[in-house]
């Protein structure tokens, strides 16, 4: 998908094209801001779902995760100290090392301090700024900062990723042959704002699952890694062998949909 940030991360990616536009008329807007006072993000637990997966998927393409039915950290020493630069996925993959054989859709179950951190990441970076910055102090807690309203600072780009995201998705629904094939990375933008809400409207992650298994669908590596009769590294007797990223990767979007469909008609934060 063109026309993205230069280096920005997947995940910060997809919070951005999860926030509503500023002028939309479906209540996401400030109230008596006239549709410049910024929009508040909705569907905020498959967001911070979404957020995430994309954490996970970058470790996954940088090798520093493994794992079909759980996710390993490879590279890591626990026991470590954190580096002073470390990002969002750097502390993910600490959290992972640290929890053993935790499946997969555990790991989409407390997504709240991701979902800050998107948020401070990407106004940090000067993708976003917050409407009104009185909500956001340090002292206003976690719940009161995620329901400032928050300024797209280059909504032409938000606009057009997310209109490329729509043209990826209507074209595997309708099974036309696609011009150009998409990147792990790209596949896994689309899937996860659409499952998430792109653009604030209604969450999608039954369609991003039947999307999945049609760009993704489960190979017979996936199906013998997925087999409860095959212990995976690490455990007595496991498979020498790790899954292959390909495996790895819809393991970590389709549990992350799941969760994501599981949330059906329930709310991170309230207000």
């Amino acid at each position: 998908m063109s026309g993205e940030p230069a280096l920005e991360p997947l995940a910060l990616t997809v919070g951005r094209l999860c926030l509503p536009p500023a002028d939309d008329a479906g209540g996401g807007g400030a109230s008596g801001a006239g549709g410049g006072g910024g929009a508040r993000l909705r569907h905020q637990s498959r967001v911070g779902i979404a957020i995430r997966a994309g954490l996970f998927v970058e470790l996954i393409a940088e090798g520093r995760l493994t794992g079909a039915r759980w996710p390993q950290a490879v590279g890591y020493a626990l026991g470590a100290a954190p580096l002073e630069s470390a990002g969002l996925a750097d502390s993910l993959q600490r959290a992972v090392a640290g929890r053993p054989q935790v499946r997969w859709r555990r790991w989409y179950s407390h997504v709240e301090t991701d979902l800050v951190a998107a948020r401070t990441a990407l106004v940090e970076s000067g993708a976003w700024s917050l409407a009104e910055a009185g909500d956001a102090g340090a002292t206003a807690g976690v719940r009161a900062s995620l329901r400032a309203p928050i300024l797209d600072l280059d909504p032409a780009l938000t606009q057009r990723q997310a209109d490329q995201a729509r043209d990826v998705l209507l074209t595997a629904q309708s099974k036309r042959p696609a011009s150009g094939s998409a990147s792990a990375e790209e596949l896994a933008l689309v899937l996860l704002s659409v499952g998430a809400g792109l653009q604030g409207r209604r969450p999608r992650p039954r369609a991003a699952l039947s999307v999945l298994d049609q760009l993704l669908p489960p190979d017979e590596a996936s199906r013998r890694w997925q087999s409860a009769l095959l212990p995976e590294p690490g455990r007595r007797g496991g498979d020498r062998s790790l899954p292959s990223e390909r495996t790895v990767l819809r393991a970590a979007l389709r549990a992350a949909l799941e969760a994501m469909r599981a949330r059906a008609g329930s709310r991170l934060l309230s207000g």
